[in-house]
């Protein structure tokens, strides 16, 4: 142990070599050490641990002593731990796994017939059989087995699952062009790329804290590792558990301000102790600054069960690393591609087959294809597009992105007519329904009137031969003419092309010619249109259009509207003026119960919790133990307690806690009140027992009182007196009496004041246990209603939507509200700023009733939001939809004229395509 602590604390790496070099003989590793190795015992866990950091730290300073010498006491080792079957802390168990992958390494032969025998017969996991959140066995520091590149050319393969059995994404780089059709390895891939980007950084920063080479309070990426946290109690925030924990605060200096971005709401963390089996990964559900600068914070530690967190985290004083910051929507992706079922995955034909071959929306199929084109009559000869909001968003495209001609593709102009369909259909096996032939009455060929007929067919009439759309561009023109006769839609422009303008044409074409799409007559009758933007302003600006274009049955999903003109039009507020009005009584009353029973649980785990924040801070009335104390009597013969039928002050005399201390001790004349009270257990009053009939939070003053009441001392007033300062160091002691030594004790009274505070121990410990079992069946009580409530939330919301024509949101919005958009079931879907949001996250705001995918976007200067540059880069997972669309040749409109004054876009070499149109050059 002090070669292993000398070498991590030297000054620099030769002087650590220096220190460690001497072991390097065969006398020291297959002598002694061997001999050591042998003889451990089911005693030895900490030894263990010792002998194996030690072993991994010459493996790094020495790989050239490996194969001769290190090898032969790590592979004795892990035999001897199979042998002994012990249960290692998790430190321990990193190290060895570590010094196995280190040991192989050295011994590439062995680890490929070693990979055979682990490969042979095993399979991958059902993605919908793996957690979220990462498990303490995957945190050890091995990646996903069956992680494979995302493909980015060409279609999906039925046995991609199959290829994942190496762990070298690299030698792997070229099975992104392999073509293949299966839905289940498409959504494998996209799931474990995205687990993988969760989990990875954490892994490594959890690896670089542990790693026996160095000691890392700042690790790369500016995390740090916080020390002395302790988790402190539980507390209920919405539909969720979090918990209070507490840490050192020096590690932010003294600075008058905290760092930026530290332990900001929704980072990752993991916790970790030397003599815990386990680790933790948290998110930061809670943060205030004064409470952070103060070293508090509030922890969720998701996917996790309630009694397996009580019975590890109450118990240890951890060390927690901070991971970089991941996306928010990660999560919600991940739990939306496990339940997305393969067999209905939207537009699969050309997201995982990549079919060039683009089918119209299938609402054509029965009702005709007769558009009334009016809406676009508002647009006036000026055309003044709107896509100046991209550059108040920050948009700017990526000097030397690959963009597909559409010249050179020669599918842009191809698309399957209703007829051709139908055709195709019977080749592939389809349904074999009948579908409608091209119907509708072709559009005027002279300029407007009132007597003009403004319905056009769109697979007969081409809108650029209409005189009365002049104030379109030709592309603008075939952009809205292809968008409305294929389901799935790619349109892309540069800035100043009319990108948002041509999708606030489509959304107003759409409501207009609602009877073709919708379930019942009109628009804003059965399905809205989904509008979803990559960011606030964005989305607030394209709203902020339609209703220029007189579209009111708007709705806007989300809680950071800034725009002043929707406000009355947000969820938040529409639910504020008109929910009393829809609710019908049944529904009330279904909400007040579940909430009045939320409460009740509220409070009687936020009584658990003050106990148990007051724990290890103050001594616990005799009356509070006396069943622990009892039990001792009946099981293991104790022949006394300190427990006086006269009142309170036993335990306390008992422990010889000084006199003067009593008088001054808060919770001492609490437990007078509460004999004259009568006040019962904490147990009695969560079985709901309590004879007092007092409310839950509101006995004796509140939960902070009412835990006071439990104990007869608590810490605090007297912190300069040398007797207190005695008292924190006992209680906060971790030794305690066993149950032998309790059968060998005569009297209680006649015991050394160290072994009275073992055996207070071991009461407050069983204490502890029995507290902790209660308030687990509350926190499950409580996540039960409080979904019961979300449930009844999502029917309320539902019937706020219900007149909707359109309903806006962000990208994390509809991460967010997955399960809403699922009960909403969107027929039409426009996307706005599609290249800069992952493949994943749009495929997972789709539903199985959406009919009409409509993408608009540039190339942007960023790519979709990941957390881990490098997995990107090497596994494609950065690729939006998009972009893999187009490289795949499936049929995208270019909008090419410039109609932005003063705008050099043209000029740019990424946007070949684009023209001044006269009225703005001239």
């Amino acid at each position: 142990r002090g070669l292993v602590t000398a070498g991590d604390e030297a000054r620099g790496e030769e002087e650590a070599l220096s220190l460690l070099r001497p072991l390097l003989t065969s006398e020291f590793l297959l002598g002694t050490l061997l001999r050591f190795v042998v003889g451990l015992g089911l005693g030895d866990r900490e030894a263990v641990g010792e002998v194996a950091a030690l072993l991994l730290r010459l493996t790094l300073a020495f790989p050239q002593a490996v194969e001769p010498l290190i090898h032969l006491p790590a592979d004795v080792l892990w035999t001897r731990l199979r042998r002994l079957g012990l249960e290692l802390p998790w430190p321990t168990r990193k190290h060895l796994r570590d010094l196995q992958r280190a040991v192989d390494q050295a011994f590439p032969q062995g680890q490929d017939w070693a990979r055979e025998l682990t490969f042979s017969e095993e399979r991958p996991k059902d993605i919908a059989d793996l957690p979220v959140f990462p498990t303490s066995e995957e945190l050890l520091g091995s990646p996903d087995p069956w992680l494979k590149p995302n493909v980015v050319d060409g279609a999906y393969h039925s046995n991609q699952a199959d290829l994942g059995n190496q762990t070298d994404l690299g030698n792997r780089a070229h099975q992104s062009n392999q073509t293949y059709h299966s839905n289940r390895a498409y959504l494998d891939t996209h799931f474990r790329l995205l687990r993988e980007d969760l989990v990875k950084p954490l892994r490594e920063k959890l690896a670089a804290c542990l790693s026996p080479a160095g000691r890392p309070h700042h690790l790369n990426g500016g995390a740090k590792v916080y020390r002395d946290v302790r988790v402190l109690y539980p507390d209920c925030q919405r539909e969720r558990v979090i918990y209070k924990v507490s840490f050192d605060a020096g590690v932010f200096g003294r600075g008058p301000r905290l760092p930026a971005k530290r332990l900001a709401k929704g980072s990752m963390v993991c916790l970790w102790a030397p003599r815990c089996p386990e680790v933790f990964p948290a998110l930061v559900a809670k943060q205030d600054e004064e409470q952070l600068a103060r070293g508090r914070l509030w922890l969720h530690f998701e996917g996790a069960a309630h009694p397996s967190l009580s019975s590890h985290l109450y118990a240890h004083s951890f060390s927690m690393v901070e991971s970089p910051p991941c996306p928010e929507a990660h999560r919600h992706v991940l739990r939306g591609l496990q339940e997305a079922d393969p067999a209905c995955l939207p537009f699969q034909r050309y997201v995982v087959k990549c079919n060039g071959r683009v089918r119209p929306p299938r609402y054509l199929q029965t009702r005709g294809t007769g558009l009334d084109m009016r809406p676009l009559l508002r647009a006036g000869a000026g055309n003044e597009t709107r896509d100046g909001l991209e550059e108040r968003a920050g948009w700017m495209p990526v000097p030397g992105t690959v963009r597909v001609s559409p010249e050179n593709t020669g599918l842009t102009e191809e698309f399957i007519s209703i007829a051709d369909r139908a055709a195709e259909e019977e080749e592939e096996g389809g349904s074999g329904q009948k579908w409608a032939q091209p119907g509708g009455h072709p559009g005027p060929a002279g300029r407007p009137s009132a007597q003009t007929n403004y319905v056009v067919n769109i697979f007969k009439q081409d809108l650029r031969s209409l005189p009365w759309l002049k104030h379109f561009d030709k592309s603008q023109l075939k952009a809205i003419q292809r968008a409305l006769s294929r389901e799935f839609v790619l349109i892309q422009g540069s800035p100043g092309t009319g990108k948002t303008f041509v999708g606030l044409k489509l959304v107003e074409l759409l409501l207009h010619n609602g009877e073709l799409w919708q379930g019942g007559e009109g628009c804003g009758q059965g399905s809205p249109i989904l509008v979803v933007c990559n960011n606030n302003n964005t989305l607030d600006l394209f709203l902020e259009g339609l209703l220029e274009a007189n579209c009111s049955k708007i709705v806007r999903i989300g809680s950071f509207c800034k725009n002043k003109r929707l406000f009355s039009l947000t969820l938040e507020n529409i639910r504020s003026a008109r929910l009393q009005g829809m609710l019908t009584p049944v529904l009330r009353r279904r909400f007040k119960e579940i909430k009045e029973k939320i409460e009740k649980a509220k409070a009687d785990i936020q009584d658990c919790s003050k106990i148990l924040e007051l724990l290890p801070l103050g001594i616990l009335d005799e009356k509070e133990l006396a069943p622990e104390m009892q039990d001792d009597m009946s099981k293991l013969g104790l022949s006394s307690i300190p427990l006086s039928e006269s009142g309170s002050g036993s335990i306390l005399e008992w422990l010889e806690i000084p006199q003067h201390l009593w008088s001054g001790s808060d919770a001492h004349s609490a437990g007078a009140d509460r004999e004259q009270a009568g006040a019962g257990s904490i147990f009695t009053v969560l079985d709901g027992d309590d004879e007092d009939g007092s409310e839950a939070g509101e006995r004796l003053g509140g939960a902070q009182l009412w835990a006071r009441e439990k104990f007869a001392y608590v810490l605090g007033k007297n912190a300069w007196d040398e007797a207190e300062s005695t008292i924190q160091r006992c209680l906060s002691d971790h030794s305690i009496m066993s149950a032998e030594e309790v059968q060998k004790v005569v009297s209680i009274w006649k015991l050394p004041l160290d072994d009275r505070w073992r055996l207070y121990r071991k009461w407050r410990a069983a204490y502890q246990e029995k507290l902790n079992a209660a308030m687990n069946g509350k926190l499950e009580q409580y996540e039960s209603l409080a979904r019961d409530l979300t449930t009844l939330d999502l029917e309320e919301t539902l019937m706020l939507l219900g007149e909707a024509a359109v309903v806006g949101m962000t990208t994390l919005g509809t991460a967010r509200n997955r399960t809403l958009l699922q009960r909403l079931r969107p027929r039409v879907v426009i996307l706005e700023e599609a290249a800069e949001i992952l493949e994943a996250q749009v495929m997972t705001m789709l539903t199985p009733a959406c009919q009409h995918l409509i993408m608009i976007s540039d190339q942007p200067q960023v790519g979709p939001k990941v957390a881990d540059q490098e997995l990107a880069a090497e596994t494609h997972l950065n690729a939006s939809l998009f972009e893999r669309m187009v490289r795949n040749h499936i049929p995208f409109m270019q909008l090419r004229q410039q109609h932005r004054k003063g705008s050099d876009a043209s000029k740019l070499k990424f946007h070949p395509t684009t023209e001044d149109r006269r009225s703005v050059s001239h």
